[in-house]
């Protein structure tokens, strides 16, 4: 029992599948609080460089509207075209603003996840409407880290606020004594300050609830040990269907290679355990491989050679060097160069006997193979 428990623990870390998935159903690392504080940083940071203009159309709109001629007061248009007037002075000062906080909003919830879109997060779910998911929700540890953080903001804002309150007390009460347009202007210029150290003291719960949400995401998506063989197995195939794979890969090259033996100038043998066959012309740099086998696979190696009269030479060191050093469709290795030389020279002088334009020659016995290409009948050298 023991074993089958630990064997549930989600232990291991999600695997790249898991992430994907998950991602496609919506499911990431999300801080709302820094998405909160890019984008009251945002219009805290365009307030203070843009709201001048602001200041100033609210300011010329008082003045005009408390300025008015006796023609204006009786008239029944001017309170409508005045409204009318101010509004568009008054929005189009702000739309930097408003084109400031549109672009936060979306690149801040962004910064932590990244950006996609998920049409699973949008679907209709009746399991939300469910009250007793829904208390669980609530009184879970998601749902106290977000009591103690909404706590902790309102604690940081509040001791930001007197802090601030005590520094500045002396310039707020200043303004009683300027002019109205200067009071207004220093006013303003003291409300934005304020407002970016309010939002930048939002930044400190940001700072933490970054890796908490990131930490939080990761443990929901830890897996079990056996959905992790489970997913290797759905991914990767299950051992028997790979197995299979392989050996029908292995046939069909097989089939390939038997193809290209009548191809082959010479095949050289061990005699019984292995067989390589090669091919040389003019064009290439060196003899390459065109099939090599042992056993059963050397033995029909041998077959074809004698149905297609492809000379095939017994010599045991230099057939296994050649098999153990070389890939089929590879050259052989330079430092069998000579002897496999040696093999088609004879390959050359045998053909011509045959065509009755030499005499019979010496079966070539003597090869220098290197002493670390000697290898036995179990390769080894």
């Amino acid at each position: 029992m023991a074993e089958k428990d630990s064997s549930q623990e989600k232990t291991e870390q999600p695997t790249e599948k898991r992430k994907q998935d998950s991602r496609k159903k919506g499911q990431v690392a999300r801080s709302r609080e820094l998405g909160t504080a890019v984008v009251m940083m945002a219009g805290a940071i365009s307030l203070l460089y843009a709201g001048f203009p602001i200041v100033d159309s609210l300011t010329e709109l008082f003045r005009h509207n408390y300025s008015l001629s006796r023609q204006e007061v009786f008239s029944r248009d001017s309170g409508s075209m005045m409204l009318i007037s101010g509004s568009k002075e008054v929005l189009a000062s702000m739309i930097p603003i408003f084109s400031i906080l549109f672009v936060a909003s979306i690149i801040g919830p962004g910064m932590v996840g990244g950006f996609f879109f998920s049409g699973d997060s949008i679907k209709p779910k009746l399991s939300k409407l469910n009250p007793v998911a829904g208390m669980k929700r609530i009184f879970s540890v998601k749902g106290l880290m977000e009591m103690v953080k909404a706590f902790a903001k309102f604690l940081v804002v509040l001791a930001t606020s007197m802090v601030l309150i005590y520094f500045l007390t002396p310039k707020i009460l200043d303004l009683a004594k300027q002019d109205l347009s200067a009071a207004i202007l220093n006013g303003s210029e003291i409300t934005a300050w304020c407002f970016l150290i309010l939002c930048s003291s939002l930044l400190i719960i940001a700072a933490i609830d970054v890796p908490f949400q990131i930490y939080q995401h990761t443990k929901q998506l830890k897996m079990t040990k056996q959905e992790v063989k489970d997913e290797m197995k759905d991914s990767e195939g299950k051992p028997e269907v790979k197995s299979r794979i392989r050996q029908m890969q292995m046939e069909i090259a097989q089939r390939r290679m038997m193809a290209d033996v009548p191809t082959a100038d010479v095949v050289i043998t061990n005699p019984t355990h292995f067989s390589v066959a090669l091919k040389y012309n003019e064009l290439m740099a060196a003899p390459i491989v065109v099939a090599k086998g042992v056993d059963n696979i050397a033995l029909k190696i041998r077959e074809i050679a004698v149905e297609n009269d492809v000379v095939i030479v017994e010599a045991p060191p230099l057939a296994r060097a050649v098999y153990h050093t070389a890939a089929i469709g590879h050259e052989i290795h330079e430092d069998l160069y000579v002897s496999v030389a040696q093999v088609l020279a004879y390959v050359y002088q045998l053909n011509m006997y045959t065509n009755g334009e030499g005499p019979l020659p010496d079966q070539v016995v003597d090869f220098d193979i290197p002493n670390d290409m000697q290898f036995d009948e179990e390769g080894n050298v």
